[in-house]
């Protein structure tokens, strides 16, 4: 893994290298899935920060139990989502960003790296809680997708208005065994 193998000393993502490498790191601890099924409050909280940093307000959460993620997953349609609408234009605003600042090395550094870095313990606790191949291929590339929109955006949070990255909840609720597995219609489903 390219990511984690660079001296600590060598800066790779500019100004907020350090801020990177500690996300980094978080990702390369994080216990994949072990508290789905259960609720908590302070994930819900977690997630509506998440929602208000993009100005979503109209949505229902909706907790899923662990015997119905497999089946949540088969039912989502982001094109149908709301929230999907605000949140589909995010990579194409962090690379564009990325390349104004002149970090695109940088940004496909971690689109290369953060994918090989999370899939495996993603796929591992995937795989350790649901046995459906289907369930666990979605949710081991839901968790590159999170990670990798969190890295990219640190890359970028020196730059005005990306000094707040919201997707830092998403992976604190990724930390703490939980899934925010995603959008349909008006809610979004937790786990």
């Amino acid at each position: 893994m390219a990511v984690t193998s660079y001296v600590p000393k060598k800066e790779l993502f500019g100004p907020n290298d350090k801020r990177v490498k500690v996300l980094i790191d978080r990702l390369t601890n994080v216990e994949w899935y072990r508290q789905i099924g259960t609720k908590d409050v302070r994930t819900e909280e977690k997630l509506k920060k998440f929602m208000d940093s993009f100005d979503l307000y109209d949505y229902e959460t909706e907790w899923v139990s662990l015997q119905e993620v497999p089946g949540k997953i088969r039912s989502l349609k982001l094109e149908d989502s709301r929230p999907w609408d605000h949140l589909k234009e995010v990579p194409e605003k962090i690379n564009t960003t990325g390349e104004k600042a002149g970090r695109k090395a940088a940004l496909d550094q971690l689109v290369t790296d953060i994918p090989e870095l999370v899939y495996h313990g993603a796929f591992k606790g995937a795989y350790k809680t649901y046995q459906d191949q289907q369930a666990v291929s979605i949710l081991a590339g839901h968790a590159m997708y999170i990670s990798l929109l969190a890295c990219t955006w640190e890359a970028v949070a020196d730059q005005s208005g990306w000094e707040d990255n919201p997707f830092l909840y998403l992976i604190d609720i990724m930390e703490e065994g939980h899934l925010p597995l995603g959008p349909h219609d008006n809610s979004i489903y937790l786990a």
